[in-house]
């Protein structure tokens, strides 16, 4: 999934790494060299990231699935749909969203107004007015009190009391506890023991990073910035997106008008009207070529060429 800095939203959703293969000390984990290298024709006018082996594809104004060879495992029926999480994927068919399996079929049925994906056994949803978090049998966990919500990370879940305008966030455990009383304007998830947080607002706040005692391991001092990952978090600088370290050490200065985020050893930039593909050295690897670029994923990436999207390796 990439990420424009010119266009922010409030929502701060989950982004999930899979970081796999052993170690070299100088390039970090080992993958399949990416050569961009078309595997699914650019056809769609949506897709998701590939997860667990199936894409989410929109043809026409319905969603399906398919598989690494493009062929579709669950064909277009859907009004909207996700990628697959803990072997469930949000969907939905109507107004309201419900959970599927990999047959297609409802596991939880459509009845909420909005949904997270599942992660570490629980899913964030909306009923009416509030979140509460569901597990995969649709049975509630965490009672419906929170205007917002986010998913389960490293044990914890960013919620919001109060109001999404003027309330604050904080921090629950999988039994609904307070680890993190709400003092925050905004609230990422955990990710590397760090959680992007905002005091402030987001027009005129600070983003910086918390531990999860609520402590601050970095200051906010960015205008915007993003989770960690693999110790590295992108950090936005004027009109420009560079990367920081856990001790806040720039470590690649703001160089790209857009980024998405490190996956599989490489990063999908994008240097003027074009996107393209760097490793950890600032060195492309695949030449800005495309009208925009996801991550790496499971060995493919989405880019679209034109106003279609298909995958690369």
């Amino acid at each position: 999934m990439t990420v424009n800095p010119r266009v922010r939203v409030i929502w701060i959703l989950a982004c999930v790494f899979l970081v796999a293969g052993c170690m070299n000390r100088e390039a970090g984990p080992e993958y399949k060299p990416k050569t961009g290298r078309i595997v699914i024709a650019p056809q769609f006018e949506e897709v998701s990231e590939f997860s667990q082996g199936l894409a989410a594809v929109r043809v026409g104004y319905n969603w399906g699935y398919i598989d690494k060879t493009g062929k579709f495992v669950i064909e277009p029926k859907f009004w909207e749909a996700r990628r697959f999480s803990e072997g469930l994927a949000a969907a939905r068919d109507s107004n309201l969203w419900g959970f599927i399996d990999t047959t297609g079929t409802f596991v939880v049925p459509s009845q909420f107004l909005a949904v997270q994906d599942f992660s570490e056994g629980l899913a964030g949803v909306k009923k009416d007015k509030y979140f509460g978090y569901i597990d995969k049998a649709g049975r509630y966990v965490i009672k419906p009190r929170f205007p917002g919500a986010g998913s389960f990370h490293e044990g914890l879940a960013a919620v919001n009391v109060g109001g999404l305008l003027g309330g604050k966030w904080g921090y629950i455990d999988k039994t609904g506890a307070y680890a993190i009383q709400p003092g925050y304007d905004l609230a990422g998830q955990f990710s590397d023991g760090l959680a992007l947080v905002n005091m402030g607002g987001l027009v005129g706040g600070k983003w910086g990073y918390i531990d999860k005692t609520g402590a601050f391991a970095i200051e906010p001092q960015y205008a915007f910035a993003y989770s960690f990952h693999d110790g590295m978090a992108a950090f936005l600088d004027g009109s420009k997106s560079g990367f920081i370290n856990k001790k806040g050490k720039v470590i690649m200065k703001p160089t790209y008008v857009s980024i998405g985020e490190f996956s599989e050893g490489v990063l999908a930039v994008q240097t003027g009207e074009r996107w393209g593909y760097v490793n950890r050295k600032g060195k492309f690897v695949i030449k800005p070529q495309y009208s925009q670029a996801w991550s790496y994923s499971e060995g493919l990436a989405a880019v679209r060429i034109g106003k279609k999207w298909g995958f690369i390796e």
